[in-house]
């Protein structure tokens, strides 16, 4: 079980039109965890934001005050971008 405690990151994950909801532009919060015995892991928030638009999902699904970090090498293309 994860507790408060266990979490060292929280961040948030524009997604452009997954699978799971292809009409929408999508925000995720995921937070890095500890892991028991060591390292971390990566653990998504059940709950998530939709948006018609990349500037609605900028202004209304993310946190003002963050840092954008845009699409990375090697990521999966439906990630647009993550905020931290």
């Amino acid at each position: 079980m994860t507790t408060r405690a266990d979490i060292f990151m929280t961040f948030w994950v524009i997604y452009d039109h997954p699978k799971d909801h292809p009409d929408d532009w999508v925000v995720r919060r995921q937070y890095l965890v500890r892991k028991e015995g060591g390292g971390s892991e990566v653990m998504a928030d059940r709950n998530a934001t939709l948006h018609r638009t990349l500037h609605d999902a900028r202004t209304a699904g993310v946190p003002p005050g963050l840092f954008c970090l845009p699409h990375q090498p090697g990521e999966p293309a439906y990630i647009h971008e993550t905020w931290f």
